[in-house]
């Protein structure tokens, strides 16, 4: 299989799962394979578990938009996780309705991969948490992380009312190395600190807008960078 050559693959409805799904095209996906979108396809609704990136590929929906959510009837999960070791390209998406309890990475998820998002909305998702400490409600980065043009608000870093476990980064965690171009972290909500985006790692930001983020922590412990941390 080291000579086959990279294919496309078609997403041609918006069901969570079976023949024609996102979900399918990522089972059926090999490394340099790209999965774009039928243009009668504007929303993928996700009813049952996150989406699992495992090969190097590129997801791309231009020329349209293409909206990837969680059902808000569903189970709880994330909606991308991609596993270590890869090199995925996302491309023309809308992000949205992620809802995870004690664990990192409400939208997204890049475990130690490489991952460029481009030309895409990161909105409506959340973590609450637990027990631990957890970070990220829209994005978790612990790997190398490039957001291009993405605009990453309105998501949440939730405590959960009881745990020691706090929250931190509403729009964005990152651990590893990122870099923003010409992006938008707005109207997000960290309980502890990073309202917009908390970062122990490296990060480069250029062109870009931070604006409308906040803690939600009221009680006398305050916390840190409404913005960023």
């Amino acid at each position: 299989k080291g000579n086959r050559p990279a294919t496309t693959i078609t997403v041609t409805n918006g069901n969570d799962s079976g023949s024609g799904s996102l979900r399918q095209a990522l089972a059926q996906a090999n490394d340099g394979d790209t999965i774009n979108f039928d243009p009668s396809v504007n929303l993928v609704t996700l009813t049952t578990v996150e989406l699992v990136i495992t090969k190097s590929i590129t997801i791309s929906a231009s020329p349209q938009m293409v909206t990837v959510q969680r059902a808000p009837q569903a189970p709880q999960f994330r909606i991308f996780h991609v596993i270590p070791g890869h090199t995925v390209e996302i491309n023309g998406l809308t992000i949205s309705g992620g809802h995870i309890a004690g664990d990192n990475g409400g939208g997204i998820l890049n475990d130690n991969s490489t991952l460029t998002i481009a030309h895409c909305t990161v909105n409506g998702n959340t973590i609450v948490t637990v027990s631990s400490n957890n970070f990220g409600g829209g994005i978790h980065n612990s790997g190398t992380m490039t957001l291009d043009q993405v605009i990453v608000n309105n998501n949440n870093a939730v405590w959960g009312g009881q745990g020691s476990g706090v929250p931190s980064g509403g729009g964005i965690s990152n651990t590893g190395t990122m870099i923003i171009i010409a992006g938008t972290v707005q109207g997000n909500t960290g309980f502890n600190s990073g309202g917009g985006i908390y970062n122990t790692g490296m990060m480069t930001i250029t062109s870009s807008t931070i604006v409308n983020n906040q803690l939600g922590n009221p009680g006398h412990f305050g916390g840190s960078g409404g913005g960023i941390v």
